[in-house]
Parts: C-alpha cells; sequence; structure tokens
C-alpha cells in the first residue's frame, strides 16, 4: 500500500464513520454557553455546576470569538479532525500500513467516536488529542504542557495519561523515564492550581466532581448501573472488545506483568465510571490510550510465527468494526449514537447558494 493510498483509506474510515454516526448535542448545551462568559458562576445553565471545572474550552472559544453554534461546534468538530489525523500520522508503519490502517479503523468506529460525536461540544475534543500526544510523545517538556492543558481541561486525562505512562513503562520503552514522570506530575499539579486560581481571580464558586458524587446516595448508583447491563459493559469497548480480549490473552503468554497491568488499568476505570452517569463516555476517555496501546504492542512487537496471526485478527476486527451496535451508556439507559450523518449532508447540500444559471 503507497503512502497516498493510506491517507486515502484514512479519508474513507474517517467519512464512513462520521457519517454512519452522525452528530449530537447534549441538550442543556452546556460548554457552549458558558464560553459566552466563562468569567463568573454559570448556574443559569444548571444549578450543578461541576462542569465550570472545565475550564480550558470554553476560554479559548470565548478568547477567540467563536461561541454562537456553528462556530463553537464546528472548532469542536475540527479538533477531533485534527487529532484523527495526528493519530493516523503516529499509527502509520510504511513496513504495514494496511495493519496501520486496521489499527486507526477500530478506532474510528470505537466508543470513542461514539461518544465524542454524540456529545460535541463537551470537551472530550481536547482530551482526545491531549492523550494521543500522551501515547506517543517522547519529549518531558511536551509530556507536561499536555499534563497542564490536560488538567485545565478534564480531570478523566488524568486517569488517561497516568494509564498510558504505565504500561509505556511496563512495556520496557526505554523512552520513558523519571524525568517523564516528574513533568507529568508537575502538570497536572500546575494544571488543578490554575484552575483553583481562575475560579477565585472572578469569584466562581464550582461544585466539584466528587461532591457531585457524594451527594447520591450509594444504593442510586447500583441501580443505575445494574441496568441495562449486557449492554452497558458492551458499549463500554464496543467493537474493541474482540481484539483487545485476544491481544490481552496473547500478550499475557510472553509479558505476564503487563497484560495483568492493563487488566488492573481497565478494571479500575470500570470502577471510575460506576459513579458517574455518562458512562461509556468517561470509561472510553480514559481508557482508550491504554487499549490502543495494547493492540499496538500486540500486532508489531509478536514473533514472527505469530505476526500473521495478530495481524489477522486485527483486519477481520477492523472489517466487522462498522458492523457493531454503535451506542453509549447515560444514566439507566442505553441511547443509540444520532446516524443522521447523511440527513445533515443532505440539508446542506439543500442550502447551498446556487446561482440562477446553475453553475
Amino acid at each position: 500500500m503507497r503512502r497516498s493510498h493510506y491517507w486515502f483509506g484514512i479519508a474513507f474510515v474517517v467519512a464512513i464513520a462520521g457519517l454512519s454516526n452522525g452528530v449530537g448535542i447534549v441538550p442543556p448545551d452546556h460548554y457552549r454557553r458558558l464560553a459566552e462568559n466563562p468569567y463568573t458562576i454559570r448556574s443559569d445553565i444548571a444549578p450543578d455546576n461541576y462542569w465550570q471545572e472545565s475550564v480550558l474550552l470554553p476560554v479559548l472559544a470565548n478568547l477567540a470569538g467563536l461561541t454562537l453554534p456553528h462556530q463553537f461546534y464546528g472548532l469542536c468538530l475540527l479538533a477531533i479532525l485534527l487529532g484523527a489525523l495526528y493519530l493516523a500520522g503516529r499509527l502509520r508503519d510504511p513496513s504495514d500500513p494496511g495493519l496501520s490502517l486496521a489499527l486507526f479503523t477500530l478506532m474510528a468506529f470505537s466508543p470513542l467516536t461514539i461518544v465524542m460525536l454524540s456529545w460535541l461540544g463537551m470537551p472530550d475534543c481536547i482530551t482526545f488529542i491531549l492523550t494521543a500526544v500522551a501515547l506517543f510523545t517522547r519529549s518531558a517538556p511536551v509530556l507536561f504542557a499536555v499534563c497542564l492543558l490536560g488538567a485545565l481541561n478534564h480531570p478523566a486525562i488524568l486517569f488517561g495519561v497516568a494509564g498510558v505512562m504505565a504500561l509505556r513503562a511496563g512495556s520496557g520503552e526505554n523512552a520513558v523515564g523519571r524525568r517523564h514522570y516528574l513533568a507529568c506530575i508537575a502538570g497536572f499539579t500546575l494544571g488543578t492550581l490554575g484552575v483553583k486560581l481562575f475560579h477565585l481571580a472572578f469569584g466562581i464558586e464550582a461544585m466539584s466532581r466528587l461532591d457531585f458524587v457524594l451527594m447520591r446516595p450509594p444504593g442510586e448508583w447500583l441501580q443505575m448501573n445494574a441496568s441495562h447491563v449486557g449492554m452497558r459493559i458492551f458499549s463500554l469497548l464496543g467493537c474493541l472488545w474482540p481484539p483487545l480480549a485476544i491481544a490481552t490473552v496473547m500478550l499475557y503468554r510472553r509479558d505476564r506483568r503487563y497484560a495483568l497491568a492493563l487488566v488492573m488499568l481497565m478494571l479500575a476505570y470500570a470502577v471510575i465510571t460506576f459513579f458517574t452517569e455518562d458512562t461509556t463516555r468517561v470509561f472510553i476517555l480514559m481508557a482508550w490510550g491504554a487499549a490502543l496501546h495494547a493492540l499496538v504492542r500486540y500486532a508489531r512487537t509478536v514473533e514472527a510465527k505469530q505476526l500473521r496471526q495478530a495481524r489477522l485478527v486485527l483486519l477481520l476486527s477492523a472489517a466487522f468494526s462498522p458492523l457493531h451496535p454503535r451506542c453509549y451508556a447515560w444514566r439507566d439507559s442505553i441511547v443509540p449514537a444520532p446516524r443522521n450523518g447523511l440527513r445533515m449532508v443532505e440539508r446542506a447540500a439543500r442550502e447551498l447558494p446556487i446561482s440562477p444559471s446553475g453553475r
């Protein structure tokens, strides 16, 4: 596969994934409305204003003057596309571009894409880009910047990057050392402090996400998570379940510590997710980097005689990934993806200005 063919394949996968999934917006429109004025308490949007802990996206949109719906959501969509291009570029292996395309396809049809497009306007687009950079960078200063910006954006990235760094260290990467861990700690610390200082400077009193969790009785969380258990578990990883399960078993045979660390990470993410309303979204934002790291390691570090098997597993998984149910768990419900992509294109085409001559 030539380089041009690889990028054509990436464009095709992005188009199919986007059109088949469609785009949705969270009804309260929290962050877009917050971007209009992020410098005060916005209890007018919702009384439980824990989402004001996410400072980066609304402040960036406010400073750039991108607060109208089409501007704000266009900014979020552009961030997702830039993140996808970065991910495709870092996954590309000139020696096996077909396998690289398969890995990208799995992520394109995974719950990560489902929740980012179904909940467009959330800080997830920035979390996606920053996690992707943390997954591949070897630079301690870059990691510091990632963690600083991530802490300003959404706390999910703290757990996601920590998991990625643990797996990178466990896989024996020489590029990960003490200075990288210190850079992450410093970035997270300063970013968290930055959020506190921002609130202090503008007199903003925001409910913490921990307070939001504790204000509900444990029985309510248990009741919510007991609904639609099978589909709720499936929605956490979606099309990633089959290849990740096979990869974990095969990696366990060669590197038991790495495989056990991966399983423990996923269990830890599941425990955290138990105390959230947007189950699928929070889980995949934390877990996708670790899942992709495991798949890449499975595909590219197996012995020669196992390479064919790994390649077949990933190629078949990618081929069937568009056929998996696309849905996410929200509170006690399983919600399907919007699937309005084609209707949106048709509506946009009808609204295009056409000259009287038809040109």
